[in-house]
């Protein structure tokens, strides 16, 4: 057995360790941030006005004016909605790293992002420029296939394609599309780590620590793209089951990627030390 998988093993048996000794505060939790998450969701949903879009087809000005009314007003929404989630799931990462760490930790742990300014912004900060990043790569990724896709989509080859043909492009764009996706995946969601790496050292900074995440992740960009995809089953799971194995899967997944957060930093520490601390004098 080579030696990532006899890793992801031994992090996701200390996981479920740590998820079984801690049940109630991980399922607690994980119930508090999908619940607050949901709901702000659905009061967004049920608030932000919807464009007649009958009227937006015409090409009316009024319609247009009210499109752009209600675009603003939904990011304004998605704002204030992200303002109370992305504290709340740095929160929710802090106490799963108490719990890596063996250190005390409590349900109120999940709020603690809310209570000072400077926390609420570096939340807000982190998560944007994951975002940023995933949202980066996506485009550079997938900008080819969507373009071949818009094109058999509107016709453009019609003039000079047979219908057989347009189809055989639309599938070689779909699946350029698939592979584009699934490479812009591997390429950004090890910047994961990052968001734990803030977590559990608040005082961090976003940008610091997200260059710091990629030097230490350089050679383990698979290894933890293969962690993620280990958990699938549960995933699928959890969507077979209406969400109801959640309050297992998200606690299991999220001690699993501290463990393997706080795994990396240390080896980075130990094997790395050059990058903190001056060269030892020999003379």
């Amino acid at each position: 057995m080579n030696q990532p998988k006899l890793t992801r093993i031994a992090i996701k048996s200390r996981a479920k360790m740590l998820l079984f000794s801690n049940l109630g505060k991980c399922v607690a939790a994980s119930v508090i941030s999908a619940s607050v998450g949901l709901l702000a969701g659905f009061l967004s949903s049920m608030i932000a006005p919807l464009p007649d879009m009958m009227s937006l087809m015409n090409g009316t000005e009024i319609a247009i004016e009210q499109y752009m009314d209600s675009i603003l007003f939904m990011a304004a929404v998605g704002l204030l909605v992200s303002i109370i989630t992305c504290p709340l799931t740095m929160g929710m990462y802090e106490m799963f790293t108490h719990l890596v760490r063996d250190e005390e930790a409590h349900i109120g742990d999940i709020f603690s992002w809310f209570g000072e300014g400077k926390r609420l912004a570096k939340a807000l900060g982190a998560n944007l420029w994951y975002m940023l990043i995933t949202f980066g790569w996506m485009i550079l990724c997938t900008c080819v296939p969507i373009a071949l896709l818009l094109a058999t989509v509107f016709n453009f080859f019609m003039e000079t394609l047979l219908e057989v043909g347009i189809l055989a492009i639309y599938l070689v764009a779909l699946i350029l599309y698939l592979i584009g996706m699934i490479y812009a995946v591997y390429r950004t969601i090890y910047y994961t780590v990052a968001l734990y790496m803030i977590a559990a050292e608040p005082e961090r900074k976003v940008r610091e620590t997200f260059r710091e995440c990629k030097r230490i992740m350089k050679n383990r960009k698979g290894e933890f793209f293969m962690l993620n995809l280990s958990f699938i089953g549960w995933q699928m799971l959890a969507a077979f089951t209406c969400g109801l194995s959640i309050v297992f899967v998200t606690p299991y997944m999220n001690l699993s990627f501290a463990q393997y957060t706080h795994r990396v930093t240390k080896l980075a520490d130990y094997v790395e030390p050059e990058f903190r601390y001056p060269p030892y004098n020999m003379q």
